[in-house]
């Protein structure tokens, strides 16, 4: 083979050199390529045969894109991830293409075999070079651009390799074929499928010797050139021809001596060994070491009795055979006589040949053993198996095999175990005739194969595992049924039961269930058989048995436990029945409460206890036969039973004991009575003694007597209220003691004075001669006037008393003429009391002008400098001591000197008043200290809530600064400065501290990673210094957070600059490295550091790149990565799902996040155009309705576009009647798009046609408009001046005018296209001139006409129209109002309603759909005077349209339901705003209910989340059950509604809306879920809400929400004062008084509100509903106890009248309170022309003339 092989490759390189020399010197002329004869080269030739494959196939593959099998691969870039579905373009295989290498070469290949393939081709160096200029061109649009070639040498050299390549080579020779087919066996070959084989690897051959002979041909005649652009072309050197071997020398001889050397060295040849091998066959022929065939036999068997056998019987076979077999082999191998003719120095050899024949009998004979046995467990003759006995066991409530199943598999392979290890211990011939020590004992090697103990094992394992499926399926039915008799199961029932209450038939009936299934448990069949297992289930059955016989058992103890306790608590009743009736009453009320309690028991307590002692009767019964009483228990039965017999005997005794307590108690009331009048009348003696006690020094003994006559007046008291209840208890009219209350009158009068007087004696003593230093002026001045004032207060009373008692003097006494002068003295003479009051007031005027003396010289804030400026002034020492006191004080003669004094005890104050601020400073920060809190879970504290605390600091900071200024600070002028100093350094401290906290928290979590530091190692080490320092004074603030002592901390200040400063270098440091991650990834210029930061601390992670994708490529929501972190497709925001053609190794990045985002980048640039590609291939070939939806949304325009331009062109070039054609097959295939909108679709393919037929109308407008523009010519104006999309050079270009550019093949998701107008394309031109536009005013009518067509409409043009009219008839004619929108948002409304319509309704008239549309969305925000505005616009614009009633009748039953439990009157316009709000709620996510207050607002939303809950409990409607959170947004701030970010700790707090958001969004019910803001409205909370209501961040929230306007006026007062009435519970079932209400409202209310509406001016504007709501609270509350069915109508009337005053007629100014008046009267009046009617009566409430209604209130 390798002689004629090599041959034939010569010559085809010899006959084909000379064309190739010339062809080579035609192109060396023009330069680059060297080529040398085959001479120069040598001729080597290809010398790899058949190895070489398909690697001179461009695209490095074969058929089916499979590698072949001997294929080399000598590039590693042909590993890379492929594009699968594409062709060979030069041998038409289906191929995977690899790298950008193999693919510029597969370009380059296409582009030659292009250029041969033009007939009418010029001279080939211009053919060569223009093919070459197109592969490039193509080669730059799809890859990186490759090097600047060096061309025309690059050229030459591909275009020859070419040629060459091209040529005819020599065929394989057939008999080459046929040689190698002989050296395969002929068994290999025969077959029908063993055929093929064969003929499929001679196809393989004969391919890669052709591919070898090209590769050889290129290798011999050229040489590739060292010059850019071949590259990747293959420069390996050709393989060296192997060496054969070598036949030349003479070889006869050494075969015939190799042929002798193997007979002397052969002897298993040798008689010895034929005698051993015949005696072994004899010896193992019919025997087997275990044989348990007979095992069945005897049946069932026992695992460990059946092991026990199979080791028996292996060891008395074992020992038979070394017994008898073994000491022949060894007598025959020794035998010397037999073994003379082997030489001695080869009778070792002789022994080892021996050994291993031993061996290998040992093996055969070991072997029949395991497949003798293994034939036992044979599936076709299963009698022939052992039978093994097993239990279905109950242990310790566990369910389970004995012996398990791994036992029996153990067992049954236990006899291959014993098989596998037995005859191991032969002995070898020399170690037997060596008889050596047991250590150095060799054995024969006899273990069975391991293949063969493989299957052993293997087939036993699958065999039991078979034959046990029955009894496990039969365990499985015990584990089915009763598993939950052990699992907990029964017990959490039996636990849960016993928990809840149940009745006694529900125990019984629970208990009957386990008793029955004991018994159903014991029934199961006992045992059962199976062909390898004989399963006994008698053990199982018991156990579950018991088990539930324990459950029945422990819910029956359960039930006797109730039963028990009914027992003792029935007898505990009637024991208290009886300790209640014969206890001896101690009181009158303990009497009269066992009186009661007995006839209380009497009539129903012992009648209901008999019910329950007859129910436990029934219980008993039951009891009896299931349960054995203990004798307590039989005891406790009896007692029950006989207590209604026992108890009558007590009530009797009962009645002679409260007989006897009667009388008892009555006596003891009467003796109390006259005691207590005794008592009354000697206090009321010594209370009238108390007037003439006058002697001041006595003044303690009047105060003990006062206090002990008040003592012993408050213990009559109490035994007056004692007396009294006593009275009511017997019924006795109650008894009046008026002589205690004129006592009491008298004393305190007296017990005020002597305390005050006696306290003022005491203060002078404490003052005059206590110690001076502890007086205090202010103090003394304020206690000396209040004594003067109550002392002053109480001689005014005494004088008084004394003017009453000689007035009632004079009248009692007869009339004289003379009288004696001595009466007329005592008359004139002043009462003892009078007179001290008079001596201590002249008294406390003394000390009065003692007062300021005082003030002057104890100051608390003169000091010893003070006192010596003082006694200097003196000319002695004036400084008091311990013993100076102020009667002392006086004696030194002060007066002259007073007003000097006066000037430095005010300066004293002055500076006590600075010393004293120091001082409340000071201890201000012994209580502040620096709260911290935990940062996350790092450990470290950090400051937190340190507003508080620089609050303070700037505070006293400017306080101290203005003392210092103050002309009274020198005596400590340096402390201030002092205490300034150091207030400023702690301010400083704090700053610098706040600002490295500030910047540790943002860097803490950067440097925590790993990655970071090791892309940082400088920034990483100064941070970890910084943080070290950090951590350091951290601790040392916790361990002392008080604010001076944290920040006295000596070098702390400088230790916290540092680290500012240090921070500052770590973040121009990450700056920078953030700098150089976007310059080698733009795209990273749209993420902040911080979002940047958080992907670069985790490259690990490449999942934490998915949060930001969206901000580096648009279109790009997420990517699909594999287990492995592979990156294999990617989504848009919508969803839509695009998969990469290669995939992302994000691993090969090694934690370079950047590096593999630039993947991403390219990657989707290139799928985007692999895909744009196959669809513009796809779309002839298939109907345009099913290419649409096959396709992602992006490529499916841009494709649409590229045909739509072509065929426009062609229709352009077919003349004036091509275009109209065109435009009519635009307008079918809109109508098909539309069509298709109507059906089911997906979401993203709703999406894909929303845009495509916006698209689509835009392009029937172009032509249409070309049409009109009598367009003819590709090159007119009017066509280029569209957007045109071409695919030319495998890529698509974009025309507009002259401008031609590349598409970006950006991907931008599934996004929906608003509009395309004129307008837009004029933006569009403007655009390619760098302009910038502003769009101001939407195409309304474009903009509908589009979205109508997307939602399935086929009449969308003149219904756009309609819908612009509408809207703009509306801003003309309606009112202009707050809440009014007609702008975009308006119209979207409209259109989203009407496609959510059209799809329920698909074959409804479109007017009808629209026009209902328009109603529903607009109708519910107008006012009420607009609404008949607004229908006379839709009846013009939609003439002989009439909308269906929509059926609501389940929703409004529903409706009045709620209505009725809310107490709420669901009149006519309620429900109709209601209706309105449900219909909105379908269309917006987010709406407002506006109005004035009482419109029902809240309530709608109330009613409404009621409604639809009450329809979902009964099915209804499909709705859902509402759950609503409701927030008054004013009535907290903006942080704690939205949330809010602490600038100190860095943490953010979520607020009330957060937090409700996320509560609803993590439960995963369907409910709706309803956020009401209930308030005022204004912009401080309702633009932050901006973002949840829509995606556009401008502010316009009216145009977002769904508006419905409530008016007060539509709802009327009426049914609010309805629902009122019917929350006055106690009047509200008695219709007579209803009634009156109901006609009060009727009659006043009406004519009020027209009065005061018409005639009158209101200082504060109300409304009808206000004024009446004021009326019902005020009303309420006036008779809020007294409204019940016995009141008297005129307070009612009276009441009400009043009522109405200050409601309806409380906001006149006060002309309108007159006129308001003036109706009033009039109305209520006799001669009033509207009489009050029936029930109301006569208004006998009338007022008098003088003054207004409003004088008058209600009494």
């Amino acid at each position: 083979m390798v002689g004629p092989g090599l041959v034939s490759r010569r010559l085809s390189a010899q006959s084909l050199r000379s064309s190739w020399q010339v062809l080579a010197g035609l192109l060396v002329a023009h330069g680059g390529v060297s080529a040398q004869c085959a001479s120069s080269r040598g001729t080597g030739g290809d010398r790899r045969g058949g190895s070489f494959s398909s690697s001179d196939c461009v695209c490095g593959d074969v058929e089916n894109g499979q590698q072949s099998k001997t294929r080399a691969v000598s590039r590693p870039e042909v590993t890379r991830a492929a594009r699968p579905g594409r062709k060979c373009r030069l041998h038409g295989n289906q191929v995977v293409c690899g790298d950008a290498p193999w693919r510029w070469k597969r370009w380059l290949e296409i582009g030659i075999r292009r250029g041969r393939q033009q007939t009418h081709a010029p001279p080939k160096i211009n053919d060569a070079r223009r093919i070459y200029e197109e592969t490039m061109h193509e080669l730059e649009i799809q890859d990186p651009v490759p090097p600047e070639p060096q061309w025309p040498s690059t050229l030459n050299y591909l275009f020859m390799k070419r040629c060459v390549e091209s040529s005819p080579v020599v065929p394989i020779q057939k008999e080459w074929l046929n040689s190698i087919l002989t050296l395969v066996p002929v068994s290999l070959r025969e077959g029908k499928v063993r055929e093929i084989i064969v003929n499929e690897l001679f196809e393989e051959i004969i391919e890669d010797f052709e591919k070898s002979m090209k590769r050889f041909l290129v290798k011999s005649v050229l040489v590739k050139p060292e010059v850019t652009g071949l590259e990747y072309e293959d420069s390996e050197p050709l393989p060296q021809e192997p060496t054969g071997m070598d036949f030349s020398q003479p070889w006869h001889e050494s075969f015939v001596k190799a042929r002798e050397e193997i007979k002397k060295n052969l002897y298993i040849l040798h008689p010895v060994m034929q005698a051993v091998l015949d005696l072994g066959y004899v010896t193992f022929s019919n025997l087997l070491l275990v044989d348990v065939s007979d095992c069945r036999s005897k049946g069932p068997i026992e695992c460990e009795t059946f092991k026990n056998n199979v080791v028996i019987e292996h060891g008395k076979m074992e020992k038979k055979i070394m017994t008898t077999w073994y000491p022949k082999v060894l007598s025959l191998l020794t035998d010397k006589e037999k073994t003379k003719d082997i030489k001695a120095e080869k009778i070792d050899c002789f022994y080892s040949s021996a050994n291993v024949l031993i061996g290998n009998q040992l093996q055969d004979f070991l072997g029949r053993t395991i497949k003798a046995y293994i034939q036992l467990f044979d599936e076709e003759e299963k009698y022939q198996m052992p039978l093994f006995k097993m239990e279905l066991v109950f242990d310790e409530d566990r369910m389970e095999f004995y012996p398990t199943f791994s036992d029996l598999e153990e067992t049954v392979l236990f006899v291959i175990s014993k098989i596998e290890d037995a005859m191991q211990n032969v002995q070898t011939v020399q170690s037997w005739l060596a008889d050596s020590n047991t250590d150095d004992i060799e054995n024969i090697k006899a273990k069975p194969s391991a293949d063969l103990l493989k299957w052993a094992y293997s087939t036993l394992k699958e065999t039991v595992k078979t034959n046990f499926e029955g009894a496990a399926a039969h365990f499985q039915q015990y584990v089915q049924n009763y598993d939950w008799l052990i699992n907990g199961t029964a017990n959490e029932r039996i636990q849960k039961f016993m928990e809840e209450e149940h009745s006694f038939d529900e125990y019984t009936e629970f208990i009957e269930q386990f008793r029955h299934l004991s018994v159903e448990i014991m029934s199961l069949i006992k045992v059962a058989h199976f062909h390898m297992v004989r399963l006994d289930c008698e053990d199982i059955k018991h156990g579950l048995s018991e088990k539930a016989k324990s459950f029945a058992d422990l819910l029956l103890d359960g039930l006797v436990a109730k039963h028990r306790e009914e027992n003792e608590a029935i007898c505990r009743e009637f024991e208290y029945i009886v300790d209640k009736a014969l206890n001896i009453p101690e009181s009158t009320k303990e009497m009269l409460e066992v009186i009661d309690y007995v006839n209380e028991a009497k009539s129903k307590g012992v009648a209901a206890l008999n019910e329950r002692i007859k129910e436990l009767r029934r219980r008993l019964e039951y009891l009896l036969d299931v349960y054995i009483f203990n004798p307590a228990d039989l005891d406790l039965h009896a007692t029950v039973l006989l207590w209604p017999k026992n108890i009558n005997p007590v009530f009797d005794e009962n009645d002679e004991l409260i007989e006897k307590a009667k009388l008892k108690g009555e006596t003891e009331l009467l003796a109390k009575r006259e005691k207590l009048i005794v008592e009354l009348e000697k206090l009321s003696r010594r209370s009238e003694e108390f007037a003439q006690c006058s002697e001041l020094d006595l003044m303690q003994q009047y105060v003990n007597d006062v206090r002990t006559v008040q003592k012993r007046l408050q213990d009559a008291e109490e035994l007056i209220e004692y007396i009294n209840s006593e009275e009511a208890l017997f019924k006795w009219d109650l008894t009046t003691y008026p002589l205690a209350e004129n006592i009491k009158i008298t004393t305190e009068p007296y017990q005020k004075l002597f305390a005050q007087i006696l306290k003022w004696q005491r203060n002078e003593k404490r003052w005059m001669d206590g110690s001076f230093l502890d007086l205090n002026g202010e103090s003394m001045e304020a206690e000396v006037d209040e004594f003067f004032r109550e002392i002053y207060k109480m001689l005014k009373f005494f004088r008084q008393k004394q003017k009453k008692a000689e007035l009632e003097k004079k009248k009692s006494a007869p009339r004289r003429r003379l009288v004696d002068e001595e009466e007329v003295e005592e008359e004139k003479k002043e009462s003892a009391s009078v007179t001290m009051c008079s001596v201590v007031m002249a008294q406390i005027k003394d000390f009065k002008e003692v007062v300021p003396v005082v003030s002057i010289l104890c100051n608390p804030g003169m000091r010893p400098r003070h006192w010596s400026l003082m006694s200097e002034i003196m000319g002695y020492d004036l400084t008091p001591d311990s013993g100076t006191t102020l009667r002392k004080m006086l004696k030194l003669n002060l007066t002259p000197f007073l007003e000097k004094f006066e000037e430095i005890s005010a300066a004293a104050t002055k500076e006590f008043s600075l010393e004293k601020a120091m001082q409340i400073m000071e201890e201000a920060w012994e209580t502040i200290i620096f709260n911290t809190s935990l940062y996350r879970d790092t450990g470290v504290s950090i400051l937190s809530a340190v507003d508080e605390i620089q609050a303070i600091l700037d505070d006293q900071i400017i306080k101290t600064q203005t003392m210092r200024g103050s002309p009274f600070c020198k005596p400590f002028e340096m402390k201030i400065k002092s205490w300034e100093e150091r207030l400023i350094h702690v301010q400083e401290t704090i700053d610098e501290w706040l600002k490295v906290q500030a910047q540790w928290l943002y860097l803490d979590p950067i440097f925590s990673s790993e990655d970071i530091m090791q892309q940082m190692p400088e920034e990483g080490r100064l941070f970890q210094t910084v943080d070290r320092n950090w951590k350091d004074i951290m601790r040392h603030c916790v361990k002392d957070p008080k604010v001076l002592a944290a920040t006295s901390l000596t070098g702390l200040l400088g230790k916290l600059q540092d680290c500012n400063r240090l921070l500052e270098k770590i973040m121009k440091g990450l700056n920078a490295y953030l700098e150089k991650k976007r310059l080698f990834f733009p795209r990273f210029f749209f993420l902040s550091n911080d979002e940047m930061l958080e992907i670069l601390s985790e490259t690990k992670d490449p999942l934490r790149v998915q949060p930001h994708l969206k901000k580096c490529f648009e279109g790009i929501s997420k990517l699909e990565f594999l287990p492995n972190l592979d990156i294999i497709a990617m989504f848009s925001g919508e969803g839509e799902r695009v998969e990469l053609i290669e995939k992302i190794c994000t691993s090969e990045a090694r934690g370079a996040v950047e590096k593999w985002l630039v993947q991403v980048e390219d990657v989707m640039l290139r799928s985007i155009h692999e895909v744009i590609e196959r669809s513009q291939q796809d779309y002839p070939v298939n109907k345009r309705t099913d290419w649409v939806v096959s396709w992602p949304g992006q490529v499916v325009i841009c494709v649409s576009q590229m045909f739509w331009t072509a065929e426009v062109e062609s229709a352009i070039r077919n003349g004036s009647q091509g275009l109209k054609k065109y435009c009519t097959k635009l307008q079918t295939q809109l109508n098909d798009i539309v069509e298709l909108v109507r059906g089911k679709l997906s979401k993203q393919t709703r999406i894909t046609l929303g845009a495509l037929v916006t698209i689509d109308v835009h392009a029937r407008d172009v032509v249409e408009d070309m049409i009109k523009q009598g367009v003819s010519n590709e090159t007119d104006f009017q066509w280029l001046a569209q957007l045109r999309y071409y695919w030319q050079n495998e890529n698509v270009r974009v025309h507009i005018i002259n401008c031609d550019v590349k598409y970006a093949y950006e991907y931008l998701g599934n996004s929906p296209r608003l509009v395309i107008t004129p307008l837009t394309d004029r933006c569009y031109r403007t655009l390619v001139l760098f302009r910038t536009v502003a769009m101001m005013v939407p195409n309304y009518a474009l903009i509908a006409e589009i979205s109508l067509y997307s939602y399935g409409f086929l009449n969308a043009k003149p219904l756009s129209v309609k819908i612009v009219m509408t809207y703009r008839l509306c801003s003309e004619q309606l009112s202009s109002q707050f809440h009014y929108d007609y702008g975009m948002r308006a119209v979207k409304a409209v259109l989203v309603a009407a496609g959510n319509l059209k799809l329920k309704f698909p074959t409804e008239n479109e007017d009808v759909l629209l026009l209902r549309s328009i109603k529903d969305v607009n109708e519910p925000k107008f006012l009420s005077h607009d609404i008949p505005l607004f229908n006379g616009i839709t009846s013009d614009l939609f003439p002989g349209v009439e909308l269906p009633e929509a059926d609501y009748r389940l929703f409004l039953e529903c409706t009045v339901e709620c209505c009725n439990k809310q107490s709420v009157q669901p009149v006519k316009p309620f429900l109709a705003k209601m209706i309105q709000t449900y219909e909105m709620m379908i269309v917006r996510h987010g709406f407002m209910l506006v109005g004035e207050p009482f419109a029902g607002k809240t309530k709608i939303l109330h009613v409404l989340a009621d409604t639809l809950t009450l329809m979902n409990e009964r099915g209804l409607n499909e709705e859902e059950k509402v759950i609503y959170r409701t927030v008054n947004p004013k009535s907290i701030t903006m942080g704690q509604l939205f949330g809010q970010f602490d600038l100190v700790s860095h943490e953010w707090t979520d607020g009330i809306v957060a937090n409700t958001f996320r509560e609803f969004a993590s439960a995963d019910t369907p409910d709706r879920k309803w956020v009401i803001f209930d308030g005022p409205i204004d912009t401080l909370w309702i633009e932050s809400m901006n973002t949840v209501l829509d995606d556009n961040k401008k502010p316009a929230t009216v145009s977002r929400c769904g508006m419905i306007y409530l008016e007060p006026a539509q709802l009327g007062w009426k049914p609010i004062v309805i629902s009122w009435l019917k929350t006055l519970t106690n009047v509200s079932h008695h219709k007579d008084m209803l009634n009156l209400l109901e006609d009060l409202f009727d009659w006043l209310v009406p004519p009020a509100l027209h009065v005061l509406r018409k005639q009158c001016k209101e200082l504060v504007p109300t409304s009808d509903s206000n004024t009446v709501v004021s009326l019902t609270r005020l009303f309420e509350m006036l008779l809020s106890e007294t409204l019940t069915e016995d009141s008297d109508p005129k307070n009612i009337r009276a009441a009400f009248g009043f009522a109405l005053i200050w409601s309806i007629g409380a906001s006149c100014d006060k002309e309108g309170r007159k006129i308001f008046d003036a109706f009033l009267r009039d109305f209520v009046s006799v001669k009033s022309t509207d009489p009050p009617p029936a029930s109301v009566g006569k208004w006998e409430c009338l007022f008098e003339e003088k003054g207004l209604v409003y004088d008058y209130m209600y009494e």
